[in-house]
């Protein structure tokens, strides 16, 4: 999103959860003109949480999940 510097200073503090507010893979903020431009993400889909991300298939233990899901799935194995 390219945004004036107003709604830019009001977008920065969210950056982390606007991906999730616009569901969404990924969400990149500029200074500038308002616009949005929508492209396919890069990466392949978590089999968990059906993001496309990047880091999808780098555990060895969960191959198919991305590393947030990963954590997520041995984080619960562990408390068990």
């Amino acid at each position: 999103m390219v945004l004036p510097d107003s709604d830019y200073e009001f977008f920065v503090p969210y950056h982390d959860t606007l991906k999730e507010i616009f569901i969404v893979s990924c969400v990149n903020l500029k200074r500038g003109e308002f616009a949005v431009n929508i492209i396919k993400a890069h990466g392949k889909k978590c089999a968990r949480c059906w993001n496309w991300r990047e880091d999808v298939g780098l555990s060895e233990s969960y191959p198919e999940t991305c590393s947030r899901c990963g954590d997520a799935i041995k984080n619960r194995e562990i408390k068990r």
